[in-house]
């Protein structure tokens, strides 16, 4: 039977005991050059937050020397690679190694596997605050997801998108995404993506100050995270929980939950919340006038804090990384002249692929910046985000594969009504946006209205069916940086749609 790529592949990991690591020691002290049994000891150790561990397995599986690097098995080793970085706080290394196994996907369901790797490339991106390339590659994942009809992409795509519009304090879009992830979770029935869905809304209702909503939603996430033996999960709820009733005031409940919750991140030696936990009691000692304990609990917090990131933890870190590199450079060398035309071939067909939507063969989000890249900011060049209003009920009544098609047809039409030189790319699931370039605002509204009319007088087929749509439009300058014209852009547009949709908006 071929062994191909799905989410159950190593998920009985998330719930490793010392028995599963003490079988895979023993197989891996009689099969040491079998990949599949390094990946699953680093995976066991991943799981238990022992990434010093893991991380000398996957560098065991780099080092195999009779490694094919086209196999299934060391997709994982690369994806577990950048996992664990990324946990240790090395950005770049958890990019690098993220980016490798999109090289390496093999030809068992390579979308769905590039799909999840671009999600992963967004979160270490949110992670260091690098927004712009978060939202990119959040962006490019649920569009192929989409594409692929795949509800457990298509949900965690969702949710790395609220996540990263939470950090933009952009809050009607991360709700809009959340809700999403949360509304398919259900649907095909995941209760850790649910739990995760819930703490990301949660957050979200308490900057907004509904905290009887923001409450109910840590509850649910806490329920859910116990009835599956979720462990980061009931910790992580605990201290959102925690957090939240300390900031309405309720000190002795929020006391209880957050020193039950430290109890168990000891147990379970889980130090990134034990950090966050311990900070937090701090504050709260203070609070009840016991300083003496808030010094403690923010000494050792900062100490757990400053070992995590110890010169000590990084030279190992390094040391093992540089082993792996000094053992491979040879095979390396060796290589290169057979792998260079097959790399520059790959090399090309991955940048085509990075730069265009694949659904409607229009520029995505760095296709778009790249295009644009020589264009002044001086209010000289305009821009147009628009957004298909109302496109979920299309994909409710007649189904994704008919939202599919309109979407082609309105990127048909947009490419057929538009100057030579201005650039139209595919923003987000159904938002486009169009550079106009040294145009005057005049101009702009009037493509504008243009476009809006072409598309409400349509009749848009599929099947057996007929029917209308009508788009939204902001108009906007490029001017200041391009962040600042996005958001003045957005702003525009969302103004539309809170006005009754099917309109353009240009002040």
């Amino acid at each position: 039977m071929k062994v191909i790529y799905n989410y159950d592949l190593y998920s009985q990991y998330e719930r490793t005991t010392n028995r599963l690591i003490d079988e895979g020691l023993e197989a891996y002290q009689l099969y040491k050059d079998n990949l599949s049994i390094i990946n699953r000891v680093a995976f066991c150790y991943y799981y238990v937050d022992d990434y010093f561990d893991a991380l000398d397995y996957v560098l065991k599986a780099h080092n195999l020397l009779k490694v094919s690097k086209n196999t299934n098995e060391y997709y994982y080793t690369l994806k577990l690679s950048g996992d664990i970085y990324r946990k240790l706080g090395i950005s770049k290394t958890s990019i690098t190694y993220y980016m490798d196994a999109l090289k390496y996907l093999g030809s068992e369901d390579a979308k769905r596997k590039r799909c999840d790797i671009l999600r992963r490339i967004s979160s270490v991106y949110t992670d260091t605050r690098t927004l712009d390339l978060a939202t990119d590659y959040a962006v490019e994942a649920l569009q192929l997801a989409e594409l692929l009809h795949d509800d457990r992409l298509i949900a965690d795509a969702n949710l790395s998108l609220c996540r990263v519009n939470s950090f933009r304090k952009l809050f009607d879009k991360s709700l809009k995404f959340g809700l999403k992830a949360l509304e398919v979770y259900r649907q095909i029935n995941e209760t850790k993506g649910l739990v995760l869905s819930y703490l990301e809304l949660a957050s979200i209702y308490a900057y907004q100050n509904d905290f009887d909503l923001s409450k109910n939603f840590y509850e649910k996430a806490l329920m859910l995270a116990t009835n599956i033996d979720y462990t980061s999960g009931i910790i992580f709820a605990n201290y959102l929980l925690g957090r939240l009733l300390y900031k309405k005031g309720n000190v002795e409940r929020a006391l209880f939950i957050l020193e039950e919750a430290l109890a168990q991140s000891r147990r379970l030696n889980f130090n990134s919340h034990k950090v966050k936990l311990y900070y937090l009691l701090s504050d709260l000692y203070a609070e009840m006038g016991d300083y003496e304990l808030a010094y403690n609990a923010y000494k050792t917090g900062a100490e757990l804090k400053e070992h995590l990131s110890s010169d000590r933890n990084k030279e190992r870190i390094y040391q093992l990384q540089n082993e792996y590199n000094l053992f491979v450079k040879e095979k390396q060398l060796k290589q290169y002249m057979e792998d260079n035309v097959f790399l520059e071939k790959k090399n090309r067909q991955l940048n085509e692929e990075v730069q265009s939507d694949a659904l409607t063969n229009l520029l995505n989000r760095r296709g778009l910046r790249r295009a644009i890249n020589n264009l002044g900011f001086d209010g000289s060049h305009k821009i147009i985000l628009c957004d298909i209003d109302d496109f979920k009920h299309v994909n409710d009544e007649f189904g994704h594969p008919c939202g599919d098609v309109l979407l082609k047809e309105i990127s048909r039409l947009f490419k057929d009504n538009s100057k030579s030189n201005y650039r139209i790319a595919r923003w987000g699931g159904e938002e486009f946006l169009i550079v106009l370039p040294s145009s005057t605002i005049e101009t702009a509204i009037e493509y504008g209205m243009n476009l809006l009319k072409r598309i409400e007088a349509r009749i848009f087929k599929y099947k057996d069916k007929e029917f209308s749509v009508t788009m939204t439009f902001g108009v906007a300058p490029l001017i200041g940086d391009f962040e600042t014209s996005i958001h003045l852009v957005d702003q525009r547009l969302y103004e539309g749609k809170r006005n009754g949709k099917n309109q353009v908006v240009y002040e």
